[in-house]
């Protein structure tokens, strides 16, 4: 009976001691919620610097890629290739002949040696002028189109989305403008005949080198991928 009132003594003693350790491992209430609240604030913090570096980094790149000399480069053979072809299609001399003969997109003029005022008339009558005209203003109409989609891209910044697109409408401006140069001089020796010399003039060469400057401007817009934007 000694023995078991002993252990009964023995056994509340440590029942209390334990609790009383568990309690001194348990962590305050105040510390734990304070954790919690600077955890979340460095969180947030960390948020909220990573988004603003990241919105940085893109307006950079926009402003860099804005102003590439590729892109720069590409505008001015546009713009040179528009302003040649308003020349080619307003030129009166896309073939003349020793002051007897001369012929533009609009009018054909004769002048006989025994005469002394010109005789004009429309070209507008032939088929084949037509269509020679037809396929040099849409291949202008592409090129203006493609010169105001660029000029946009470049003031909006809005790196290679319009490259595509602009590339596009130029290589379809240079088919065009090909075909009709490749047609005009074939069916005008094949429907005029001229006694005296004749020679295709500045007319027909600025219209060449509209479709010149259209190809160059349609490769340096495809030349720019974003693995060069860095470089170029």
């Amino acid at each position: 009976m000694a023995v078991r009132g002993i252990l009964l003594e023995i056994d509340p003693t440590r029942k209390t001691e334990r609790r009383r350790g568990q309690l001194n491992m348990a962590p305050p209430d105040d510390d734990l919620e304070t954790a919690t609240t600077w955890t979340v604030v460095a969180t947030v913090l960390n948020e909220f610097t990573t988004a603003m570096s990241s919105s940085v980094s893109g307006t950079e790149e926009v402003r860099v890629s804005a102003l590439t000399p590729l892109k720069l480069v590409g505008l001015v053979c546009v713009f040179l290739a528009l302003c040649l072809d308003i020349g080619a299609v307003l030129s009166p001399a896309w073939v003349t002949a020793d002051d007897q003969y001369y012929l533009s997109m609009w009018m054909s003029c004769r002048k006989p040696v025994s005469y002394v005022e010109w005789s004009c008339s429309s070209t507008l009558t032939t088929d084949w002028h037509i269509a020679t005209l037809a396929l040099l203003l849409g291949g202008a109409a592409l090129t203006q189109l493609a010169f105001l989609v660029a000029l946009v891209s470049l003031c909006v910044g809005s790196r290679s989305r319009c490259y595509k697109p602009v590339a596009i409408m130029l290589f379809s401006a240079v088919v065009l403008q090909v075909c009709s140069l490749v047609l005009f001089p074939i069916k005008f020796i094949e429907t005029v005949s001229l006694r005296v010399y004749h020679e295709f003039n500045w007319g027909y060469g600025l219209a060449w080198g509209s479709t010149i400057f259209s190809f160059g401007g349609a490769i340096l817009y495809c030349l720019n991928p974003k693995n060069y934007e860095d470089y170029y």
